[in-house]
């Protein structure tokens, strides 16, 4: 089975989420069966650093592909400060989930079920749109 796993808090960034997500992940590559496709930012995304305690959660995967997002924390302050931050929907990594097109071309198979978690709501995003785009199950 092939398993799309789409997280921007993939390890080895260092974030509570990222924690949660090498969680699940490293259960996941457990199952021999199972053919796991990573879908993540590039490193570091901002505010999550790498870190190297983590990086050992960052294999068992087929292919991994990482999407650079436009960041830049003055703006983000900005944007808050004058209360226009809701343009940046559904969070401020929103880049990551427009760009769910160049993400099909980098993908090495069809999966057959796409995996996310909430957090970032960004990753949650890219997740239904390639599972709407594919017509699989998408496991949130």
């Amino acid at each position: 089975m092939n398993l799309l796993f789409v997280s921007i808090a993939f390890p080895p960034k260092k974030d509570p989420e990222c924690v949660q997500t090498a969680r699940y992940f490293r259960y996941l590559t457990g199952f021999d069966d199972l053919s796991i496709e990573v879908l993540t930012s590039a490193s570091p995304t901002l505010f999550m650093p790498e870190d190297d305690l983590l990086k050992q959660y960052d294999k068992g995967w087929v292919n991994k592909v990482e999407l650079s997002i436009f960041e830049n924390k003055y703006i983000n302050f900005i944007q808050r400060k004058l209360g226009i931050e809701r343009f940046n929907l559904p969070d401020t990594k929103a880049h990551f989930h427009r760009q769910w097109k160049k993400a099909l071309k980098q993908l090495n198979q069809k999966p057959d079920a796409i995996y996310s978690r909430s957090n970032p709501l960004s990753s949650a995003f890219m997740a239904y749109q390639l599972a709407e785009h594919f017509q699989v199950p998408w496991v949130f």
